[in-house]
């Protein structure tokens, strides 16, 4: 059984790529490729389909991350779908939760990129910010000025999702570092 499937055309401009059970060192060359090769055809409206994935190494993550700004750059993104919590745990232990956006499907990921895109045109987001943001090297441009950059939250572009249970997620990470601390503390004295 293939682990990463060949990207599959969802809407007239947004492509998936379906990952199943583990990305790691093996097989992250192909999903790097089909990522590479979605945007040197200028479909950089990408969706990472993480429904079936049980595992990501770092080199997996480091894919995303990798063909991030490039995707960015030429006004597009890559999200990841359907993350299950073993997953969002990944992006968080590597401290790169804040650049990856996460649906729960491909309508969401369609909203993302309508909200996306009309705020790249308003000026309200620019897409230097936005490969900034993902690690890249911004480019010089002719873009408008960022205008109610306290709207936006860095890499990410505001989630057009309401999605209670992540943010329940993250409450519970949090208080497991509270409570991780505490124990820690009473160990030293």
């Amino acid at each position: 059984m293939e682990n990463i499937l060949a990207p599959q055309q969802a809407s007239p401009d947004i492509w998936v790529i379906r990952c199943r059970n583990y990305v790691d060192a093996y097989n992250s060359p192909l999903f790097d490729h089909y990522i590479q090769d979605l945007i040197k055809n200028g479909r950089v409206r990408i969706v990472a389909d993480f429904s079936e994935l049980e595992y990501l190494a770092s080199t997996g993550c480091n894919v995303l991350l990798g063909n991030l700004s490039a995707a960015r750059r030429k006004g597009g993104d890559i999200i990841v779908m359907k993350a299950g919590p073993a997953i969002i745990e990944v992006f968080d232990l590597l401290g790169v939760s804040d650049m990856i956006n996460i649906v729960p499907d491909v309508d969401a990921a369609a909203e993302f990129f309508r909200k996306q895109t009309k705020a790249i045109e308003s000026g309200e987001l620019k897409v230097a910010d936005l490969v900034a943001k993902a690690g890249g090297e911004p480019e010089k441009s002719d873009q408008k000025p960022l205008v109610g950059q306290a709207e936006w939250d860095g890499a990410k572009v505001p989630d057009p999702i309401d999605d209670e249970s992540y943010r329940k997620k993250g409450r519970k990470r949090s208080r497991r570092n509270k409570d991780a601390g505490a124990d820690e503390k009473k160990n030293n004295a």
